[in-house]
């Protein structure tokens, strides 16, 4: 009797044991659990809410259409509060949910400051982080980048300032951090190697007035403006350019073209200014205009590049899952390599520093409206595959050389072609 009930002990155990393991990392037999990094909380509090809307708009469809392989994807959101600190525990309770991959964060300062959690946590991430550093000054294998680097989008800012404008001389009116100054660093050395000169005004995030910096460019006879800023200086100085009467041409990054700050804007401001970008909604591709509509009948609202980005994250993800061999960390880092899909930011192929994007976006402000203006992409990508078969993007045609960092670089490839 004796050995009976320890045989039954032990059947008990096992079972315990294998029900435990079967539903460990990833999520329960049905499910596969992804982990959602943004800011619900702090001062990109309104970008964070974006990303949880396109994650979520993602996961529905994917869903809705079965899944990864029969699963269903759980989302597990936790807010990196826009700190480093915040960020970081944020991904701990990440990893201790077990998630099998995580989309997030947006912010490089946090991307920066997870680095070795990461590369001890062995989760892979994909992340929306655009500065230089990610790849320059640290090489971290769980890091897959969604979106455009600094160093891609500010090269074609300058070259864009020469080819259309004729600038001899570019303004560069920068944030300190982390997200500026990589884009400063990658901006003046096009100018030296391309014969262009530049004067630097840079400035502290938080700052309050910006009209020393912008008396400087006035003074230094600059023929165009190149800004890397972020939303609240971004908006400062766009009024006090034109309080202080710098008439001259501004290419921004990306953040010019978000609702955040355009709408703190008045119209005249910042009407005529160009920027840089990975999304706008008014872009023709066929996929961002169906994700567009969709996203208004969902949402009641125009799409910006928080909640494409994650939206794409999601798609990403998925599409590595798919096709990995199982969902341990070293396979889907492995299926990330191969990626090969249309997305809203053109065709997501990995090159060796894990960089998925490489096409930008020239638009133009019009009466508060981000406009749609030119298109350049950087590599060439074979015939990929489309992220839902009911919305077949567009693209523009691959340039079959490198990109190289010259004001012939910037092609008009007006509306795009459908890719078979």
């Amino acid at each position: 009797m004796k050995k009976f009930s320890k045989l039954i002990a032990l059947v008990l155990v096992l079972s315990l044991v294998f029900a435990f393991t079967a539903c460990g990392k990833g999520g329960s037999d049905d499910t596969i659990k992804l982990g959602i990094l943004c800011s619900l909380t702090g001062n990109s509090q309104t970008n964070g809410g974006y990303a949880q809307q396109g994650a979520k708009m993602a996961v529905e469809e994917i869903n809705a259409a079965g899944g990864i392989n029969g699963k269903q994807i759980e989302l597990v959101i936790e807010d990196d509060g826009g700190k480093a600190d915040t960020a970081i525990n944020a991904y701990n309770k990440l990893q201790s949910q077990k998630v099998v991959a995580i989309v997030g964060p947006m912010l490089s300062s946090l991307a920066l400051a997870m680095d070795q959690n990461v590369q001890t946590g062995k989760i892979p991430l994909l992340i929306g982080a655009t500065s230089a550093a990610l790849t320059d000054n640290i090489d971290n294998p769980y890091f897959h980048r969604l979106r455009c680097s600094d160093t891609i989008m500010a090269e074609v800012a300058a070259s864009y300032a020469v080819s259309n404008y004729g600038a001899k001389k570019i303004g560069i009116f920068y944030c300190s951090d982390d997200y500026g100054s990589g884009a400063m660093h990658t901006i003046t050395k096009w100018c030296d190697a391309n014969g262009v000169e530049y004067y630097e005004a840079g400035h502290n995030a938080g700052d309050k007035d910006l009209s020393t910096q912008i008396l400087k460019v006035k003074e230094e006879n600059c023929d165009v403006v190149i800004m890397w800023a972020h939303d609240d200086e971004c908006a400062l100085a766009a009024r006090q350019f034109y309080e202080q009467g710098l008439n001259l041409p501004v290419i921004s990054s990306t953040t010019i073209a978000t609702p955040q700050v355009y709408s703190l804007c008045n119209a005249e401001w910042i009407e005529g200014w160009n920027y840089v970008t990975d999304f706008i909604a008014e872009n023709p591709s066929e996929l961002v205009q169906t994700f567009s509509k969709n996203y208004d009948e969902k949402y009641g609202s125009t799409p910006e590049i928080y909640a494409a980005t994650y939206y794409n994250g999601v798609y990403a993800f998925a599409d590595a899952a798919k096709r990995a061999t199982s969902l341990e960390s070293a396979d889907l880092c492995e299926a990330l390599k191969t990626i090969n899909l249309d997305t809203l930011y053109g065709v997501y192929t990995a090159n060796d520093k894990r960089e998925l994007a490489h096409t930008a976006i020239i638009g133009v402000m019009k009466n508060l409206v981000p406009s749609y203006q030119d298109q350049v992409t950087m590599d060439e990508a074979p015939s990929p595959t489309r992220i839902r078969d009911r919305a077949p993007i567009r693209s523009v045609p691959y340039h079959k050389e490198p990109f190289e960092p010259v004001p012939a670089a910037i092609r008009r490839t007006g509306p795009a072609r459908r890719l078979s």
